[in-house]
């Protein structure tokens, strides 16, 4: 498509969704509080994008976390009326279903570029619809792609799984049943009491975002050590979802700007945080010790997310749940696949 001709398909959109007397009210709980960097990296490219593909016939309004609902309540809020719709994270909902931790975050996991690759190109996003309005009778769009986390802000030193033994250690999701293997005791905190935990230290470490969300709540001012890769969350996507008897009574041309507005804004924020995460680390390394994880740890790291993400598929499917074996069995031989033939990227 050249630019002539994507410039005439946005139009045609907007001519198709201006056509709507009838403007569609959508409210939105999201994860964070309004005017936070994941808020405006995340959240309001979104609202942006969706203003500029749906014009006039969608008004769309975010709230932050705990005006329509608890930060990890996003996917329930939708369920039972407190929102139209919902910016969150599958990680919230690990606890309700294992599959969540494929689309969320998974220990050992996929690269945002491949992450990218597997949800538009080889079937991810179409696996993550079907399972969001079987099992939860819920619609969902892409709408963000985090980039890699810093595994952890430390007041100790953390190189491999040994010294993780007897840690307090905030984490969630996958991660927060994993670092047990290693003798740590997961906390699991709203972002929000992050820093005053670390702080303070009632706990000895903790991951929240990535290198620019970290900087940004302050993180590094109060843990000497930081430690990198974030193996534990090598990429996040959000999402927006709506009961699907909802998504399914708009427009067909409403449906498809929100779609699209998904899209632009997942780009958004992937590039977006990728800027300011190199700024991030430049700072930290002036005034931090920044280490780095063992390799063969973080192999080991790797090994036991897919164990434990197999295990929970075996287990899923004999109580008749088969979505964590079938997106796990997709997203397995797409990570193979990568693994083994993308060596030719440059780096």
């Amino acid at each position: 498509m050249n630019h002539r001709q994507a410039i005439a398909a946005v139009v045609a959109l907007l001519l198709a969704v201006t056509a709507y007397a009838q403007k569609t009210a959508i409210t939105v709980t999201t994860t964070v509080p309004e005017g936070s960097l994941l808020f405006t990296a995340m959240t309001q490219p979104f609202v942006s994008a969706v203003h500029s593909r749906c014009g006039d016939a969608v008004d769309l309004k975010p709230f932050g976390t705990g005006v329509l609902a608890p930060f990890n309540e996003g996917h329930k809020a939708v369920q039972d009326g407190r929102a139209t719709a919902a910016h969150t994270t599958p990680i919230w909902a690990v606890n309700l279903d294992p599959t969540n931790a494929i689309l969320g975050s998974l220990p050992g996991g996929l690269s945002p570029e491949a992450m990218l690759v597997w949800l538009y190109k080889e079937g991810g996003r179409d696996l993550w619809v079907k399972y969001r309005r079987e099992q939860m009778g819920l619609h969902p769009i892409v709408v963000g792609m985090g980039t890699t986390e810093i595994f952890a802000h430390s007041h100790k030193p953390i190189r491999n799984g040994a010294d993780l033994k007897g840690m307090k250690f905030r984490t969630a999701g996958a991660w927060a049943e994993i670092i047990k293997t290693f003798g740590a005791t997961p906390v699991v905190l709203a972002g929000a009491d992050v820093y005053p935990m670390l702080e303070r230290r009632a706990i000895d470490a903790a991951e929240f975002l990535n290198p620019s969300g970290n900087s940004t709540s302050g993180l590094a001012n109060i843990a000497k050590f930081v430690i990198v890769p974030g193996i534990h969350s090598a990429s996040w996507p959000y999402e927006v979802v709506f009961k699907a008897d909802f998504f399914d009574k708009l427009p067909k041309p409403v449906q498809a700007c929100l779609t699209d507005a998904g899209e632009l804004a997942t780009l958004q924020a992937y590039t977006t945080f990728g800027a300011l995460d190199l700024k991030a680390m430049a700072t930290m390394r002036e005034k931090n010790e920044i280490i780095s994880l063992n390799p063969a740890f973080v192999q080991e790291v790797k090994a036991l997310g897919r164990k434990w993400m197999l295990e929970k598929a075996e287990e899923q499917a004999g109580k008749g749940n088969k979505w964590v074996k079938e997106i796990t069995g997709s997203y397995f031989r797409f990570q193979d696949s990568w693994e083994r033939n993308s060596d030719y990227r440059a780096r």
